[in-house]
């Protein structure tokens, strides 16, 4: 395989209506430990946001994204 391009995408929380939090416990130096953070649990929707800094690279994008996005 051939790598053409190299694309930065982000999952889209606002359209995929992520909201769901919950708590999860911090690793330091591969030993979890008993403090904890709150993270964001992302709905598997398919949806992302496509990085604009990577327009530079139009012409090979524009061939892998659907035509109606």
């Amino acid at each position: 395989q051939n790598i053409l391009s190299a694309v930065n995408i982000q999952h889209d929380c606002a359209s995929s209506s992520c909201s769901e939090f919950v708590s999860i416990n911090i690793h330091q130096e591969r030993t979890e430990t008993m403090k904890t953070k709150t993270s964001l649990v992302h709905k598997n929707t398919g949806r992302f946001v496509l990085n604009a800094h990577s327009l530079h690279n139009y012409a090979l994008i524009s061939q892998v994204i659907p035509h109606p996005l």
